[in-house]
């Protein structure tokens, strides 16, 4: 890649009430498609609330050992006081550009 990627979790929410999560750790690794093998470079990342953008947002570093056109597995972790079982609605990978 030549670039950093913008990668975003969006309406995670808990299952028990609907109300969104804000406050939970919230990490993603990239896997070959086996699920097993992670990828070098791209996991685990650290994704942060944006309040602004009323979502997690995490940078996947242009150094990830990724190869365009290849299909890959993603590991969600979400954890947290008071915020399981949880429901992530949209999750995707951007070039910011």
């Amino acid at each position: 890649m030549a670039a950093d990627n913008l990668i975003t979790a969006e309406d995670i929410v808990n299952q028990q009430n609907g109300a969104t999560i804000t406050n939970a750790t919230v990490s993603v690794t990239i896997h070959a498609l086996d699920g097993t093998t992670a990828i070098n470079g791209a996991g685990p990342i650290t994704m942060t609330w944006s309040v602004a953008n009323q979502r997690y947002e995490g940078v996947l570093p242009s150094t990830a050992s990724l190869v365009e056109g290849r299909t890959y597995y993603i590991d969600i972790s979400v954890s947290g006081s008071g915020t399981l079982p949880v429901r992530l609605t949209a999750f995707a990978i951007r070039y910011p550009g």
